[in-house]
């Protein structure tokens, strides 16, 4: 008996959260009104250029960003076939991630192909309001905890990536329970201490996309050393031994699953992102200190560091894992999305410093109205310099961020409504449909696709790049049409007139000026292949692109 209370009670110090800790009703207040915000201030409901909502002949069309929608097509395929490939017959790597398209793939059983979509958006900003209840419900101070909401749903990154369903929204839950576990034990015991739960929720967020591993690493030292060595000597623990076993196999059974299905434990994305160390590391610190890129969090970050010596034991380990994800940002190159993607899953947490750093900051004054003031003044000024540059600017006043012309349907919109004339015109034998958007292959879900930038293409993803567009700097044309029976191409006419011209005066300059110039060339030269300007294709809508159409399919095009 005494053995079996030891051990419930090694069980509740060690995994067990007190539900009384929780005020459920200041919890369910903000949860509400995260989720209330986030509706109407994220894309409002697929009409700005972050999602897109569009009906052709009474039929609905729901699009998210383009890498989650490559995700959703794998899932899809994963639900159907028990492979995530982007095409059933080839097993690539097109995605970041193992495991996230294979989680969300039972939603498919629920409900329709389209209306998917419109799931994952409702759940990804229900996932993301509970991380933003969970700082709000760790914060005792209620005015502090508003603002704090306010910046999280109100910053660019939230506003771009909340409602994406990216891997990164569940990525960032996880880490931020994590982490909060961490702060409030510090608190407790006074000494700071790697719960088995901290560390078995943090190491559950590499399910969802490896990008945590840093983090992961950096925590994995502090937790070894607290729960085997506690008093300078090594001593073994059952529970901990466990933790870790599971652990391991997180990191096992994704090794596993990659060899499973691609034979490769990288993913084919990651040989698109392998640059020169140089390039890399250049590209990276500018991704780091450019306003789009990170919208200043970086800069918030060193700011914070300046009083690294203020904070306490638990507030440090979060700055150290912080600069171990820096780095591995830096590593990567950085990223080509705007409005800190790669921050994503920090962001949280880093807010929960940026507010300890104030109240630091603060603590000489001691008027409570001065300080409120103060806090409020600051999260504002960050709010707006965040959204003071022409992106965010164009978005956020509602603009379409991807049409030139007046009146003009955005890139995305113009290849949806391509991909619904092409579902109703041609057949999946009549070939490959050519794509430079991967994501469009989510509404051609019975075509096999052709991705010229190489994500679901190891031949392309292996090759020497271009140009330090990372992630969008590889190409071979040549490849692609030898290789596959390419039916349609979309392409913006205007990349088609100026090849035209160029052709006319034997000016060709190939992969010089990117590869949209690079494919309208390409294909021009083969001629094999017709250009249909949009208003060539009975679409009463003033398209940005257009279609290279193989020249014995253009009859059944033009119906």
């Amino acid at each position: 008996m005494k053995f079996k209370n030891a051990l419930v009670n090694k069980l509740k110090d060690n995994f067990y959260v007190k539900i009384s800790e929780f005020d459920f009703f200041r919890l369910s207040l903000f949860f509400g009104l995260s989720y209330l915000l986030l509706l109407l201030t994220t894309n409002l409901f697929f009409n700005s250029f972050i999602g897109v909502k569009i009906e052709i002949d009474s039929r609905p069309y729901f699009h998210l960003l383009d890498d989650p929608m490559i995700n959703f097509r794998a899932s899809y395929n994963f639900w159907l076939n028990g492979n995530p490939y982007i095409n059933p017959e080839e097993s690539v790597s097109a995605i970041s991630t193992l495991f996230w398209p294979i989680i969300i793939s039972p939603i498919y059983s629920l409900v329709t192909y389209e209306y998917a979509i419109v799931v994952f958006y409702l759940l990804s900003i229900l996932i993301y309001s509970l991380t933003i209840c969970l700082i709000c419900n760790n914060e005792k101070n209620n005015f502090k905890a508003i603002l704090k909401a306010l910046l999280l749903i109100l910053t660019p990154a939230s506003q771009t990536y909340a409602s994406s369903f990216w891997e990164h929204v569940p990525q960032a839950l996880l880490v931020t329970l994590a982490f909060i576990l961490i702060y409030n034990d510090f608190k407790k015991y006074k000494f700071l201490k790697i719960s088995n739960l901290s560390f078995l929720i943090l190491c559950s967020s590499f399910i969802f996309r490896p990008d945590s591993a840093p983090i992961i690493f950096v925590i994995g030292i502090y937790w070894t050393i607290t729960n085997f060595f506690p008093k300078g000597y090594f001593q073994f623990n059952l529970l901990s031994f466990l933790t870790g076993l599971i652990c391991l196999a997180f990191l096992a059974s994704h090794i596993y699953g990659m060899l499973y299905f691609f034979s490769d434990i990288k993913p084919n994305t990651a040989y698109l992102k392998i640059l020169s160390f140089k390039d890399s590391f250049l590209l990276g610190i500018k991704y780091l200190f450019d306003p789009l890129s990170s919208n200043y969090w970086l800069p918030i970050f060193l700011f914070i560091c300046i009083f690294y010596s203020k904070f306490n034991l638990a507030q440090k380990l979060i700055i150290k894992c912080l600069i171990a994800q820096i780095v591995y940002i830096i590593y990567v190159g950085g990223d080509i999305f705007v409005n800190s993607r790669f921050f994503i899953f920090l962001i949280p947490i880093l807010v929960v410093l940026f507010f300890d750093f104030l109240d630091i900051l603060f603590k000489k004054f001691h008027k409570k109205a001065i300080n409120q003031k103060m806090y409020i003044v600051i999260v504002a000024v960050i709010l707006v310099a965040q959204y003071l540059n022409p992106t965010n600017l164009k978005n956020y006043l509602l603009y379409k961020s991807n049409g030139s012309l007046k009146n003009q349907e955005s890139s995305i919109r113009s290849q949806i409504i391509l991909a619904d004339k092409i579902k109703k015109n041609l057949e999946p034998s009549d070939g490959s449909i050519g794509l430079h958007y991967l994501g469009i292959s989510y509404h051609l879900p019975d075509f096999h696709v052709v991705d010229f930038l190489g994500k679901a293409n190891e031949h392309i993803a292996k090759s020497n790049y271009k140009n330090l567009l990372i992630g969008h700097n590889k190409w071979d044309y040549s490849y692609s049409f030898e290789n596959f029976n390419i039916a349609v191409v979309p392409l913006y006419y205007w990349n088609y007139e100026t090849a035209l011209n160029r052709g006319k005066t034997g000016n060709f300059v190939g992969d010089e000026e990117g590869f949209w110039n690079a494919a309208a060339e390409y294909i021009i030269k083969t001629g094999e292949y017709t250009f249909i300007y949009p208003n060539e294709l009975n679409i009463k809508k003033n398209l940005s692109l257009g279609l290279f159409v193989r020249n014995d399919l253009i009859s059944k095009i033009k119906k």
